[in-house]
């Protein structure tokens, strides 16, 4: 990040930050870093005083002019690096060889303004229109990194932005032995074959109805685990596929093996996973199952951001400073993932061995401030004069697990919908 390559890659114009200005290159991504959560006059204060410089002033409209100066590219590239170093040097978890990543999207709320409307579009709340994104993201199912992000506009195609986020962590050479797993928005013919093609494989659910003719007698039987042989190009919908036909003029096999099985959802739905996983040995019916089910740390991850982290509370008025603050969200995720990893670790190794003292029998990081601590020190673990940043990385480990809460699993009570308030009591930043 302080290096004079990251910087040229970064800046809009050659011409820009040749000069030490009041705020420097590497002081303003550490700032936009740290996030807007207050009133921005508050957070430049406290973000000078942070650095030591309290006497210099510092305007919101000289801030605004700088952020113009810079990529937001620059803050893809800062998680790529992070991914990267991430999976290198950590003995991070698999399940049987096989890294899982999580593909979904949710809605982002934008603040209001032509130019971010035009760009990234609008939806209804049913009394207002409001602007909006859709964030597509990438999530390791077991390590909970999202390896790939993207705010796309309102409206979009999932499966094609699935398949480009796919498509850009193979490019990047971040690609691993991948199992994909995503929910019932996602299944087609022609989505399978393309992660076929890339070399992934995948366990993705449909409801049964309507979708395979291969399986009509599947839904209806007793077998619960079957592979069958479906043609692409089958009379009917199938023949009148533009992009079933592009597919195969490109070189794509004209029949697609697949396997499916039942499972029986806790309401007792019974839905089905279709995966590129053949062999039942290698991924049981109860492997796929467990796999499926792990997908709710995705559906975590996206609370996390939007309710701790308050993704959608953005100050920009312009594309280039959303996708800014959207990319740090992104990174500032990542980096309070990793600490709360390491300080979960240190907490279950004090709790088994105080077991007996205690009233509960595991204990898990407080999350919310946890954040609150990490947001607060980032810079500070960023900018380490001496560049010892493990010195504050350390300390962060160790004071956040100062607040545990207690884990009580298998805890069910019936969910009664009301009124939510946009910012709920128990759902608080920590600063």
């Amino acid at each position: 990040m302080a290096s004079e390559s990251f910087k040229k890659e970064t800046r809009v114009s050659q011409t820009d930050f040749i000069r030490e200005r009041k705020l420097s290159f590497k002081n303003l991504v550490l700032f936009l870093l740290q996030g807007v959560h207050r009133t921005l006059s508050v957070e430049l204060d406290s973000f000078l005083k942070l650095l030591g410089k309290e006497e210099i002033s510092y305007s919101k409209q000289a801030l605004s002019k700088a952020r113009r100066k810079i990529k937001h590219t620059g803050f893809i590239k800062i998680n790529d690096t992070f991914v990267e170093t991430y999976y290198s040097e950590t003995g991070y978890k698999e399940y049987k060889d096989y890294r899982l990543i999580g593909i979904d999207g949710s809605m982002v709320e934008l603040p209001v303004g032509e130019e971010i409307e035009k760009k990234f579009g609008k939806h209804s709340n049913k009394e207002h229109w409001l602007n909006s994104g859709w964030s597509m993201t990438a999530f390791d199912l077991q390590n909970e990194i999202i390896i790939e992000s993207k705010l796309c506009r309102s409206g979009i195609s999932e499966r094609e932005e699935m398949i480009k986020l796919l498509e850009a962590i193979k490019n990047k050479g971040k690609q691993r032995r991948d199992i994909i797993v995503a929910d019932r928005g996602f299944p087609s013919l022609a989505v399978f074959m393309r992660l076929q093609r890339m070399s992934y494989d995948y366990i993705i659910r449909y409801n049964g109805e309507q979708f395979l003719r291969e399986l009509k007698d599947f839904t209806k039987g007793n077998e619960s685990d079957v592979i069958v042989e479906v043609s692409l190009l089958a009379e009917g919908k199938r023949q009148k596929s533009g992009e079933l036909a592009r597919l195969i003029a490109e070189g794509a096999e004209e029949k697609l093996t697949i396997r499916v099985v039942k499972v029986e959802l806790p309401g007792g739905t019974i839905e089905y996973l279709a995966t590129s996983v053949l062999d039942k040995e290698v991924l049981t019916k109860e492997d796929l199952e467990g796999i499926y089910f792990m997908r709710w740390g995705l559906e975590e991850g996206f609370k996390q951001l939007k309710n701790t982290m308050e993704l959608e509370n953005l100050s920009s008025k312009s594309e280039e400073t959303i996708l800014q603050e959207y990319y740090c969200k992104i990174i500032m995720y990542n980096l309070h993932r990793v600490v709360v990893q390491n300080a979960q670790q240190e907490l279950d190794k004090k709790v088994e061995k105080n077991k007996s003292r205690l009233k509960y029998e595991r204990y898990k990081i407080n999350e919310n401030v946890s954040y609150g601590i990490v947001k607060n020190k980032v810079t500070e673990l960023l900018n380490d004069p001496d560049g010892d940043w493990e010195r504050t990385f350390h300390y962060l480990v160790k004071i956040v697990q100062k607040n545990p809460i207690p884990s009580r699993p298998n805890r069910h009570y019936e969910r009664i919908r009301r009124w939510i308030h946009k910012f709920p009591g128990n759902k608080r930043r920590a600063t």
